[in-house]
């Protein structure tokens, strides 16, 4: 079962306020992500579209590698971030777990010809806090 959670972290003295998508249809994720991300940036506020992609555990998710043919990749997992990037949203976060055997931020597949090439993609990406060597 799906739903939106609003959630917020201290960081020294600012509050940053999350919306985290559950849902499990990848058409409604898009549509309400894009929203979010117009939302967000008509206020001023640079939105983050996270975590680039197949990010589907916590548990081991330093170590274990997401192995996701294309086809599933572009038709399950894309979905809601190209509703992102047609509403330009501001950054991408990658994601901490591998991807087919290759750290998701490291990938020249999903980062360079995935998510820039095939999605347009032109803002900025970062990696998730712990997601880099």
């Amino acid at each position: 079962m799906g739903g939106l959670r609003l959630g917020s972290v201290r960081v020294e003295n600012t509050i940053l306020w999350y919306i985290r998508l559950t849902l499990d249809c990848r058409y409604l994720q898009g549509i309400m992500m894009a929203h979010t991300v117009e939302g967000m940036q008509e206020a001023g506020v640079q939105a983050t579209a996270k975590h680039w992609i197949a990010n589907e555990q916590e548990l081991n998710r330093e170590t274990m590698s997401a192995d996701v043919p294309s086809r599933v990749l572009r038709e399950l997992y894309v979905w809601p971030f190209m509703d992102a990037v047609h509403s330009n949203v501001a950054a991408v976060m990658c994601s901490y777990n591998k991807i087919n055997g290759t750290w998701a931020c490291e990938s020249d597949a999903v980062m360079n010809k995935l998510l820039k090439d095939e999605l347009g993609f032109r803002g900025y990406i970062m990696s998730d806090w712990n997601g880099n060597a």
